[in-house]
């Protein structure tokens, strides 16, 4: 359960940049106001970091050390 917590926070985080990028970098004339894109990526990122962030994190405690 408190993985599913930190999934949300960690994927809504991720999902909020994530959506600044796209309107910043992707998008030179957006139709959109940025913090628009980086809402919708906050929250499906926040939902998928809850829904599976549990699976998401014993795999990164399984498999950290092929990123380093």
């Amino acid at each position: 359960m408190i993985d599913g917590i930190k999934g949300l926070f960690v994927g809504g985080l991720l999902g909020g940049l994530a959506g600044l990028g796209v309107c910043v970098w992707l998008l030179p004339e957006t139709p959109f106001f940025p913090g628009d894109t980086m809402v919708a990526g906050a929250i499906i990122c926040g939902f998928c970091g809850y829904r599976w962030g549990d699976d998401f994190f014993e795999w990164l405690k399984d498999n950290w050390h092929h990123f380093i």
